[in-house]
């Protein structure tokens, strides 16, 4: 059993052939991969490379490190190798590029895709990929420091828009560029930190519309309210001279109507003082014309007497006393005639100077009812005047208001879209999480900003509401000083009655007065008649006289 043991043991142990191989294969595999490394490492000074100037220096050194396995192992060719070898080829390969076969579908075709996962060649991709990465990064950086310090683009976002698509066609016409590995992925990279600035720059450019329509606003809302304070004050410096103007229209009015009571009364009194001295002069002058006719008959019973005592004298006598009877007579019948033609004519003058002041003080009362009527028309015209100057300033107000309404919604519209480009911002930072903080805090910002300015305009828009209220309530204010002048006028239209009221009683006594002189015309008729009677007492004496004699 030992010696079955020990047989099979030596039987398990390699040849003298394998022992050869195994060290031939093991010396031609480092021979071969170092002068693969030894290849490869002329080709990573040049780096960065192409993927083809890569791909022909790995096949370059590929080729001269099998070449060199060959010969080392004595190895006719590198594709029918002897089954020692193969474990060492295969191993050599691997250490060379570790290869992969990957199953796809491409446009509903199977295809099979090696995929490199390990080997010196993989390091030597992975490095001129870093190599690569790193000078088209700093070109993108040089093309956007070259848009940053551009002052075009920072006008607007289609300027920007603009410098970036100019940076991209130079990056894309970089000759050094060209088939560098990672190429297409740094520019996709560098596509969506374009459209992260653009996205940026729009909601820069959306804060800074919404900052100047925040300014715009309050500058309405400043103008508003300084159009208000100006409109207010206005209104109180026209209230204030329509009501002095109106309360020197009243006293001007009260004076007038006082002057013109003073002026009456003083008339009145003087027609009336006139008129009793007149009436009291004619009572006196019928009073002695009553006298005189009283005086004549005592006169005639005494010639009457005379005559009867004389009745025998001669008749020279008797014509004497018929001579001075008559012309006693005819003398007492002159003064009483001149008398009743004076007191006649005084009457007629007293009937024309009191029909003279009827026409005056008519004409006075009809230059008082104009004066009151103007009064009236000007007070009403100033007051609608003032209802216009007020309502229209109103109706501006209005207008400024609605306007402001207006611009709040278009801020309100412009901040919805912000908030859809803040969701399309959102899926950029998701594609994009390295900038996802900056954006984030770049929106965060702008709709603090916009907020801020919306409550800003709120309130600017609350006290311009206010201003309004006030105005309104200084238009209600000037209304009740409209209605209180409007009053005063009916007061003064009131007053202005009841002087006419009193002009009628003036009126009524000057008829009373024209009564009285209509009674002292018929004293006069009678003292006429009496007169008449008079004068007939001369022939009824002359015949008695005859008779007696």
């Amino acid at each position: 059993a030992k010696t079955d043991g020990v047989i099979s043991d030596l039987s398990g142990l390699p040849t003298q052939w394998e022992m050869v191989a195994k060290m031939s294969g093991e010396r031609a595999n480092k021979a071969a991969f170092a002068k693969y490394q030894e290849a490869i490492a002329i080709t990573s000074k040049n780096m960065p490379l192409t993927q083809e100037a890569i791909g022909a220096a790995h096949d370059a050194a590929a080729k001269e490190a099998f070449a060199l396995f060959c010969k080392e192992a004595k190895l006719q060719d590198i594709n029918r190798p002897s089954p020692e070898l193969v474990p060492y080829l295969e191993n050599l390969r691997e250490s060379i590029a570790k290869w992969a076969e990957r199953p796809t579908v491409r446009n509903q075709q199977a295809i099979v895709e090696k995929v490199l996962l390990g080997g010196a060649y993989h390091e030597l991709w992975q490095r001129n990929a870093s190599v690569s990465r790193d000078k088209l990064l700093a070109a993108t950086q040089r093309l956007q420091a070259k848009i940053h310090d551009d002052e075009t683009a920072k006008k607007d976002q289609a300027s920007l828009t603009l410098a970036q698509s100019n940076a991209v066609q130079q990056f894309d016409d970089d000759a050094t560029l060209r088939g560098l590995v990672g190429r297409e992925e740094v520019r996709e990279e560098w596509l969506k930190q374009h459209q992260q600035a653009r996205a940026v720059a729009a909601i820069r450019e959306t804060r800074d519309a919404a900052a100047k329509a925040a300014a715009e606003a309050r500058d309405m809302a400043e103008q508003v309210q300084g159009a208000l304070n100006t409109h207010v004050e206005t209104l109180s410096a026209k209230i204030e001279s329509l009501r002095d103007e109106a309360n020197q229209k009243l006293q001007a009015v009260e004076q007038a109507q006082r002057e013109a009571q003073t002026s009456l009364k003083a008339l009145a009194d003087e027609r009336n003082a006139n008129t009793n001295r007149r009436l009291d002069t004619i009572d006196d002058q019928l009073n002695k014309i009553n006298e005189n006719a009283a005086n004549v008959q005592p006169k005639l019973d005494a010639l009457k007497e005379q005559l009867m005592e004389q009745s025998g004298s001669n008749a020279a006598a008797r014509a004497d006393m018929e001579q001075n009877l008559r012309n006693a007579i005819d003398s007492e019948l002159q003064q009483s005639g001149a008398a009743v033609k004076g007191l006649t004519e005084r009457c007629n003058a007293l009937h024309t100077e009191i029909n003279t002041l009827q026409a005056a003080f008519k004409e006075e009362t009809t230059a008082q009812a104009l004066r009151l009527s103007s009064l009236s028309n000007d007070i009403e015209e100033q007051a609608t005047k003032t209802s216009s100057s007020i309502l229209a300033p109103l109706e501006d107000l209005k207008n400024q208001h609605e306007q402001a309404l207006l611009r709040i919604t278009e801020l309100e519209t412009s901040l919805a879209a912000q908030q859809s480009l803040s969701v399309k911002v959102d899926q950029l930072m998701e594609q994009t999480p390295a900038r996802a903080d900056d954006v984030e805090r770049q929106l965060r910002e702008a709709n603090e900003a916009n907020v801020m300015a919306r409550q800003q305009l709120e309130q600017q828009l609350k006290d311009a509401e206010k201003r309004a209220e006030d105005a309104q309530k200084a238009a209600d204010s000037a209304t009740q000083t409209a209605n209180k002048l409007k009053e005063d006028f009916a007061n003064a239209k009131r007053q202005s009655e009841e002087q006419r009221a009193a002009v009628d009683a003036l009126w009524e006594s000057l008829g009373q007065m024209a009564s009285r002189i209509v009674g002292v015309e018929s004293a006069v008729d009678e003292t006429r008649a009496v007169s008449s009677s008079k004068s007939m007492i001369e022939p009824k004496n002359k015949q008695k006289a005859q008779h007696w004699l």
